[in-house]
């Protein structure tokens, strides 16, 4: 897409969403392919004199894995504990609220306190978009997925309890949740999105099946890299 192209429809669509949203600083940011994210906020900080904020919120790379390129789980280097990988129930609530709580201290500026983060917690349960790894009756790892649509659904939460980092946690659950929504779910892929610069992370995710990672081939057809760019003086939340 040329820019002149991206440009006119960040410019019409901007003129609708003013007048489509209750007050401009309920639109705190904007989260999109790179070049697409710069023009709307470009167009929307020019249209509404909210200043956009220096740093981006999010930078990272989008991903993907398939039916077709699911990997199987390689073998544990050293012995695991008995565990389990299931969708979260309401007992699970105060283990999901702490890893909310801590996947939030790295997500400035949406920081939430006990109390926010045991509101999103029963959100995410109660809708059926949280699932756990239990090792030893403690919630060790939490994958959210909170993007769903007829054929594909979006991880948007992987956090694992500061305690059991570096075990293997997240990959397992990532592969379980992916397994349980293309196979039992019918999705045609699973997508979610990497920071620039979080190796591990991508290690991880391409040993599952996600393509394009650590300087694999990417599909020419697809914007990869996004970003998310916050406004000044706007109303921090949940729509």
């Amino acid at each position: 897409m040329s820019r002149a192209f991206i440009q006119q429809r960040m410019s019409l669509l901007t003129q609708h969403l003013l007048k489509a949203v209750p007050s401009p600083k309920r639109v705190y940011s904007v989260f999109a392919p790179t070049q697409v994210t710069r023009e709307f906020a470009a167009a929307w900080s020019a249209l509404t004199n909210f200043e956009i904020v220096d740093s981006p919120y999010y930078h990272a790379t989008f991903s993907s894995v398939t039916a077709s390129t699911l990997l199987p789980p390689s073998p544990s280097k050293f012995e695991l504990p008995q565990y389990s990988l299931r969708q979260a129930t309401p007992a699970d609530e105060a283990g999901v609220a702490d890893l909310c709580y801590t996947f939030a201290l790295t997500g400035e500026p949406f920081f939430l306190d006990h109390t926010g983060a045991t509101k999103e917690a029963r959100c995410l349960i109660s809708q059926g978009q949280a699932y756990v790894c239990e090792v030893g009756g403690v919630i060790v790892c939490l994958v959210a997925v909170t993007r769903s649509s007829t054929n594909h659904a979006t991880i948007t939460k992987v956090v694992t309890h500061p305690g059991f980092g570096g075990q293997g946690w997240a990959k397992r659950l990532v592969r379980d949740v992916c397994l349980r929504l293309l196979h039992q779910e019918g999705k045609k892929s699973v997508l979610l999105y990497v920071a620039l610069g979080n190796g591990p992370a991508e290690n991880a995710y391409r040993g599952v099946g996600f393509a394009g990672l650590l300087g694999a081939p990417q599909d020419p057809n697809t914007d990869t890299e996004w970003l998310e760019l916050g406004f000044e003086g706007t109303d921090l939340g949940h729509w």
